[in-house]
C-alpha cells in the first residue's frame, strides 16, 4: 500500500518540480505538493515543468509585506477538509504558520512529520524571542529534519532543537543537471589561454545579496592593473541602484537558454551575502564549471566550495577586493584545474540523490 505524503510549499517552484517527480517515481509514495502561497515580488518564473505528482491549493488571506516576502493567514478549516480528505500518513513542511497547524494537528490526524528547512544561525540571528518559543514547540514534535547542509545541522545543533543525529536526513537543492553541466572537455576549454575573465553575479539586487558591497569593490579595482582583463555580468533585477561603473555590465532579469548560457560562458561566479540560507545559483555555478567566490554567509558554502574558490568575510567590500585580486593573479592552468572540481562537486548533487534522502525520511520509523 502506498504511503501518502503531503509536501508543505508556498508555491510551486519550477526548480523543484523534477525533484519531486523523482520522489513520486517511488513506487510506494503517493505525493501531494499542498501550497498556499503566491510568488513574491522578486521571483518572476514564468516556466514551469510539468508535474507528475498531485497538487492541491489552498486559500489563506495573503498579504503583501516587501520585495520579499509575503504573510499568510491560514484557512484552517480548509486546511482541517483536506486532512480528512486526505489521510496523510507524512506531512514534510518548514516551521511557518501553515507547517506550526499542520504540527499540532498532528496528534488528531495521527500522521507524522518531517521538517524541511534551510535556516542557518545567520539567516536567524534577528528572530523574535515569541518566533524562537514556537519554534522550539514546532522542532519538539518533528519525526524527521531534512536539511541541504552543514550550516542549518549546526543550526539546529546551537538551539537544542534536535538530540538525536539519526533524525537527519541531508538534502541539497538540486537543478535540472542536463540543462547546465559542462563536461571536463568543455571545462578545459572554456579555461584555455583565457585573457579575459568573465565574473557573474546573479541574484535580487537586493541588500541582503551583498549585491552593493561587489559593486564598491568593483569600482575600486578599476585603479589597478592585473594579467587579465575583466567584466562582472549582472544577472537579476531588484531595489538598488545600477550604478555605472567600469566593466559592469546589466543584464536585467534572465530565464531560460539566455541565463543559462551567462552560467555556462562564464568563469567566476561571486555571491558576497549578508545572510543567505541555500542559494540556487551556487549548484547552477559548479555545474556550469564556474570558480566560485561566495562570503560566509553564503548557507551551503561548506558543500559546495572543496578546492574550487575561495570563501570571504561577509559585509566587507574589502574582503570581497581581496578575493577578487588573490584569484586574478592565479594562472590559466591553475583555474582550469579549479574549475574542474567544480563540476567533480556537481555530479553527486542531484534530483536522484536527494529524492533518495527524502524517501528514507519518509520510510523511517
Amino acid at each position: 500500500m502506498k504511503k501518502k505524503v503531503v509536501i508543505l510549499q508556498p508555491y510551486i517552484a519550477p526548480y523543484r518540480v523534477n525533484l519531486f517527480n523523482e520522489i513520486n517515481n517511488f513506487d510506494d509514495i503517493d505525493l501531494y505538493l499542498l501550497y498556499f502561497n503566491k510568488t513574491e515580488e522578486r521571483r518572476k518564473w514564468n516556466n514551469t515543468p510539468i508535474c507528475k505528482f498531485k497538487q492541491v491549493q489552498l486559500h489563506p488571506v495573503i498579504f503583501h509585506f516587501n520585495y520579499e516576502k509575503n504573510i499568510t493567514i491560514p484557512n484552517i478549516a480548509e486546511l482541517v477538509r483536506f486532512l480528512i480528505k486526505i489521510k496523510p500518513d507524512m506531512i514534510i513542511c518548514s516551521p511557518n504558520i501553515e507547517g506550526m497547524v499542520l504540527c499540532y494537528l498532528k496528534n488528531i490526524f495521527k500522521y507524522r512529520i518531517a521538517s524541511w528547512m534551510e535556516s542557518t544561525n545567520i539567516t536567524e540571528k534577528n528572530i523574535s524571542l515569541i518566533k524562537k518559543y514556537l519554534r522550539y514547540n514546532f522542532f519538539k514534535n518533528i519525526n524527521h529534519f531534512i536539511i541541504p547542509g552543514k550550516k542549518t545541522e549546526e543550526y539546529l545543533n546551537s538551539n537544542k532543537y534536535i538530540k538525536n543525529r539519526e533524525k537527519l536526513y541531508f538534502a541539497p537543492n538540486t537543478i535540472d543537471q542536463e540543462k547546465y553541466l559542462l563536461t571536463e572537455n568543455e571545462v578545459k576549454n572554456k579555461f584555455e589561454n583565457i585573457k579575459h575573465l568573465r565574473f557573474l553575479f546573479s541574484g535580487s539586487l537586493i541588500e541582503r545579496k551583498g549585491f552593493h558591497l561587489l559593486q564598491k569593490a568593483f569600482q575600486d579595482l578599476s585603479g589597478y592593473s592585473f594579467p587579465y582583463t575583466y567584466e562582472l555580468n549582472v544577472a537579476g533585477s531588484g531595489n538598488l541602484p545600477e550604478y555605472q561603473i567600469q566593466h559592469v555590465n546589466y543584464k536585467g532579469f534572465l530565464q531560460g537558454d539566455e541565463y543559462r548560457e551567462l552560467f555556462k560562458s562564464s568563469h567566476v561566479f561571486v555571491l558576497p551575502s549578508l545572510r543567505d540560507c541555500n542559494p540556487l545559483t551556487v549548484v547552477e555555478a559548479i555545474n556550469a564549471g564556474n570558480i566560485l567566490l561566495l562570503s560566509d554567509a553564503v548557507g551551503n558554502y561548506p558543500e559546495f566550495v572543496k578546492g574550487n574558490g575561495f570563501v570571504f568575510k561577509s559585509n566587507s567590500k574589502n574582503a570581497i577586493k581581496d578575493s577578487l585580486f588573490k584569484l586574478m593573479n592565479l594562472n590559466n592552468e591553475v583555474f582550469k584545474e579549479i574549475a574542474l572540481k567544480s563540476i567533480s562537486i556537481a555530479n553527486n548533487i542531484n534530483h536522484k540523490n536527494s529524492a533518495l534522502s527524502f524517501y528514507q525520511a519518509m520510510m523511517s520509523k
